[in-house]
């Protein structure tokens, strides 16, 4: 099978990644002095712009709710807040997760959405910030807490120690860590800033939620850390500021990293001057905290000065706005006319002191920088329509032509090399030389070609890519050259491709032809729903009733095609699975509007249910014994003895505290297994699986096989295949998640890691995420006669089509509402998923390839 399509589609994704999700740009010198004149009035930088605070404290409790701050949980901060500062609700932009939002924090631009990628790599150095700022000015910072920072901001710190935020089961050493340095540096006097980040809060929202008994102490933990912080200052008469905020909230069933509002709106509390409450959004806090503490405005910086919050004159005040509207208007000529009408009002103020001037100044610098920072916050969002387009119409291309090929068509790969010359050649010169609507027409005008397989273009054209076009696109700045260099020979190479003979009919007329359409329809309509934003939240409720209908249909055929005396067993085998189904689907409450309901992994996860839960544990894994069994009842008594000796260290290391050596035997014993017994795919996935999967999801692994052994049985190849993509899809929700980043569980990315390492971490987090769609896809392989090329074509075929029409909806919806809470979430799932399943396809290539050649030559 070559691999020539499945790497264009590929390549493309993220092509088209790279094209939907902005990247910031970050000015390599930046200007951002503060001023020394306004128009012909010369001033006292000095006497204007110095630091309130001799010292500052800033504290960062990792998933702090707004509503996690209140006199019950946090009764002394509560009270710090009403004696002598401000409690503000400060709003969180999309993705909430840790390195975005201290980006937020610290830089006070919009992070992108491709952050979330980087969140887990924790790789960038930041450039611009307030920590560079504190720097330049000869401050001396010390920080204390989650690592990232470390990572984002290297040799910035005058003391430091970090914490790793990713092992996300430690609740107090993570804390303990940290606080254990905090009392040192209280009784230090040589540091001007001091930060902490603590993640134990965060820890306890993943693995458990915001309603577990856990929070409420770890709060007040919270609680007396910032209490003997203000004590400590308050003692040696230290004019000091304390600030205590989150990097984001936490959702109702715990993670985060959507757009709920529990996600999305923090606590921003100021103790040491008084304020008056208020709400901003969260690229606010930078100016604010630098004009605080005397520092240079971040220059990347599009925050704007919230005047409640500042206890200086008038006359500073103005020259606080003027400087940070200033900033702001060297990246943008909106607004100059106001600026430069605030400019001579200030300087009549100056030279006057004419307050009605001042407040005019105000008021116009206010809504200056207030449409400036809106228009920075469009431009921010804005993305490289060439490369959508571009990679939009690649995939476009190739998915009638992978559907010819599954099909069997035979006698189309002269007229379809050259439709597919000329749709190329065609979209590429209209692209350059028109508008993007001619791009449209010349995409139907083809796509009706293909359809109606065209009898009189009977002439092979190739090679109209001509060197001209090829040298615009290479022009181009937003396509890279390497790719544009190697898209002729790929394409080429793919479409003429010779079809051949179909290797399988796969609808032949026969006696499941109503089942055919039935499974092949609804997989059809279902990524049309898409154009929902409410059925994209909800689409687990889709694949379920999806699922339900089709074992009552295959109920009814069994009984239309035989007496009920000799389908009663088959029956009631199908009548089993719904009724299981009805019990799995409550495990995991999932989507928007259910998500936080009580569901039964909540009730086994009680510390008075523990008993229940490792019982249900056992019963689990005994069922997983079980089915292995039954799929390999010609294996040697060796292969199910080694099967149970590693599922009885999976069930001693999830009944451990992360035994990193346990973790690492299991990993080793699973790899031997599958080497020197040489045990199949889907035996060494099935273990794989229950490692991966917490506890009481387990019972979804026998689930499955179980499903794919009673249902397969009545269907064809083309059946077998649809279905198996439907059990994987109804499972991954089943199994908690949902199209909202917040559902992806990270933790689970350290078995056998001592500490943070990128690659295993990812890989992990990835098979955990994609565990059910890949033990799917073994499982259509148990039957022997079986054309696995056409199975996979199958597979990757729909997967690009439901990924296409993703893509279109996204581009659609570019300007919705709900673009980066719900539709870019979704787009961002279904790539990681098209290239998950070109990893298991090169996989298999791979292997094959390697076998061939071992029995070759040697």
């Amino acid at each position: 099978m070559s691999l020539n399509q499945y790497f264009l589609v590929t390549i493309s994704v993220f092509l088209f990644l790279y094209g939907f999700f902005p990247v910031s740009e970050v000015p390599l010198n930046p200007d951002n002095e503060p001023p020394i004149q306004i128009n012909n009035i010369s001033l006292n930088k000095e006497k204007m712009y110095t630091s309130a605070y001799r010292r500052t404290a800033i504290i960062v409790i990792d998933a702090l709710r707004l509503d996690f701050v209140n006199t019950n949980d946090m009764p002394l901060t509560s009270k710090l807040v009403q004696q002598n500062g401000c409690f503000c609700k400060v709003k969180v932009e999309a993705p909430t997760v840790t390195l975005p939002r201290i980006k937020s924090l610290t830089a006070g631009n919009v992070p992108q959405f491709i952050d979330l990628v980087l969140n887990l790599a924790s790789t960038e150095i930041l450039k611009d910030s307030i920590i560079h700022s504190a720097q330049q000015s000869g401050k001396k910072v010390v920080f204390y807490g989650d690592d990232t920072w470390l990572k984002l901001f290297p040799d910035k710190f005058y003391r430091y120690e970090g914490t790793t935020s990713f092992f996300v089961k430690d609740f107090t050493e993570v804390d303990d860590n940290v606080t254990r340095n905090v009392e040192m540096e209280l009784e230090n006097s040589d540091w001007d800033i001091m930060i902490l980040h603590y993640l134990g809060l965060d820890h306890i929202g993943h693995v458990y939620g915001p309603f577990s008994s856990l929070v409420p102490n770890k709060l007040n933990e919270m609680d007396e850390i910032v209490h003997k912080i203000h004590d400590n200052m308050k003692t040696k008469n230290d004019n000091t500021l304390l600030i205590v905020t989150g990097d984001h909230g936490m959702r109702d069933s715990g993670g985060h990293g959507g757009s709920t509002y529990s996600e999305t709106h923090v606590p921003f509390l100021i103790i040491g001057h008084q304020c008056d409450s208020s709400s901003f959004p969260q690229t606010d806090i930078p100016v604010n905290l630098a004009v605080l503490l005397g520092l240079r405005i971040p220059a990347s910086t599009i925050g704007r000065l919230q005047r409640n919050l500042l206890p200086f004159n008038l006359e500073k005040y103005l020259y606080m706005l003027h400087y940070n509207t200033l900033l702001l208007g060297r990246k943008s000529s909106l607004g100059r006319e106001y600026f430069e009408r605030a400019s001579a009002y200030h300087e009549h103020y100056l030279k006057t002191s004419d307050e009605v001037s001042a407040q005019t100044a105000i008021e116009l610098y206010e809504y200056c920088s207030e449409v400036i920072s809106q228009s920075l916050i469009k431009m921010s969002t804005e993305q490289k329509s060439s490369c959508i387009i571009f990679a939009l119409m690649i995939m476009l291309s190739i998915l009638p032509l992978l559907i010819l090929q599954i099909t069997g068509a035979s006698r189309v790969p002269q007229r379809i090399n050259c439709i597919g010359n000329i749709f190329m050649s065609l979209f590429i010169s209209s692209y350059f030389l028109t508008s993007h609507y001619a791009l449209v027409f010349v995409f139907i005008i083809l796509s009706i070609m293909l359809v109606l397989n065209w009898q009189s273009l009977n002439i092979k054209v190739t090679g109209l890519l001509c060197p001209g076009i090829q040298a615009q696109i290479v022009s181009r700045n937003s396509i890279p050259r390497s790719f544009s260099t190697g898209v002729q020979d790929n394409i080429d190479a793919s479409i003429t491709e010779q079809l051949g003979q179909a290797h399988l009919r796969y609808f032949n007329s026969t006696t499941t032809k109503n089942t055919t359409i039935f499974l092949v329809l609804f997989s059809v309509i279902q990524p049309l729903t898409f154009i929902s934003s409410s059925f994209i939240e909800e689409e687990h409720q889709y694949w379920y009733f999806f699922y339900n209908l089709m074992i009552s249909f295959s109920i009814i055929n069994i009984m239309k095609q035989r007496c009920l005396q000799d389908s009663l067993q088959d029956i009631c085998l199908l009548l089993f699975l719904l009724i299981a189904f009805r019990f799995l689907r409550n495990m995991n409450s999932t989507g928007d509007m259910w998500g936080n309901q009580p569901d039964i992994s909540d009730w086994l996860l009680k510390e008075e249910n523990i008993h229940f839960h490792q019982l249900f544990f056992i019963l689990e894994l005994i069922l997983v014994f079980l089915a292995q069994i039954i799929l390999m009842r010609d294996a040697i008594m060796y292969t199910h003895v080694a099967n149970f000796v590693i599922l009885s260290l999976i069930f001693l290391y999830k009944n451990s505290d992360d035994n990193v050596v346990l973790g690492r035997i299991i990993w080793l014993s699973i790899l031997c297994h599958f080497v020197l017994l040489h045990t199949s795919r889907t035996i060494t996935w099935i273990l794989i699986s229950c490692l991966m999967l917490k506890p009481y999801n387990v019972i979804l692994v026998p689930y499955c096989i179980f499903s794919s052994l009673i249902v397969s049985k009545h269907l064809k190849q083309i059946e077998n295949v649809f279905f198996h993509s439907l059990l994987g899809n109804l499972l991954f929700f089943a199994q908690g998640h949902s199209n909202s980043l917040a559902s992806v569980d990270v933790s689970i990315g350290y078995i056998g890691l001592e500490k943070y390492n990128a690659i295993f971490v990812i890989a992990q987090v990835l098979c955990h995420t994609y565990v059910f769609p890949v033990l799917c896809h073994v499982l259509i392989f148990r039957k022997k006669r079986i054309n696995k090329n056409i199975v996979w074509k199958t597979l990757f075929t729909y997967r690009l089509y439901t990924h296409i029409v993703v893509c279109i909806v996204t581009l659609i919806f570019r300007h919705h509402l709900f673009i980066w809470s719900v539709f870019a979430p979704k787009l961002f799932i279904e790539s990681i998923h098209t290239v998950f399943l070109f990893i298991e396809i090169f996989y298999i290539n791979t292997s094959a390839m390697l076998s061939s050649f071992s029995k070759k030559y040697f």
